[in-house]
């Protein structure tokens, strides 16, 4: 795998789901329990995971 083809598409995928109700509720979660980056590292983890199965298993 090509980790500027994972750069790319991981960047494209982020900037298209900006303003999505994903993110809002990520920002909920932050605010709720006050750990913004314990929250920002799992959604970001989360993200990343669900990009690369896309990934691997794309066509």
């Amino acid at each position: 795998m090509d980790i500027t083809v994972f750069l790319i598409t991981y960047g494209i995928l982020f900037i298209g789901e900006l303003g999505d109700k994903t993110q809002l509720i990520v920002f909920n979660l932050a605010l709720e329990y006050k750990k913004f980056y314990k929250v920002g590292i799992g959604a970001t983890l989360g993200f990343a995971v669900i990009v690369t199965i896309g990934i691997l298993l794309g066509p």
